[in-house]
C-alpha cells in the first residue's frame, strides 16, 4: 500500500508520501484511536485536514472512490 497527499491549494499535485508522513499529516485532525486502528491494521482510507487530503493506493492500484471520505475496511 502507498500513501498519497494533495494540498487543497489550486494547482497542487498529488505526491506519494511515507506512512509516517501520512500519519503526521492527519494527527491532531482525527482521533488518535482511529489513526491507530487505520495504520496498525493497514486499512485503506481517504481523509482530509483543513489544508490537505491524504489517501491510500493498494498494490493493485485501487484508491477510494472519488468524493468518498472515510475508511475502507
Amino acid at each position: 500500500m502507498t500513501y498519497w497527499k494533495q494540498y487543497k491549494e489550486q494547482g497542487s499535485q498529488a505526491v506519494e508520501i511515507t506512512k509516517e508522513q501520512a500519519r503526521e499529516t492527519l494527527e491532531g485532525h482525527w482521533a488518535k484511536e482511529s489513526l491507530d486502528m487505520i495504520f496498525n491494521e493497514g486499512l485503506g482510507f481517504r481523509l482530509y485536514t483543513p489544508f490537505a487530503v491524504v489517501w491510500t493506493k493498494t498494490d493493485d492500484g485501487l484508491v477510494p472512490m472519488a468524493g468518498f471520505y472515510g475508511i475502507v475496511g
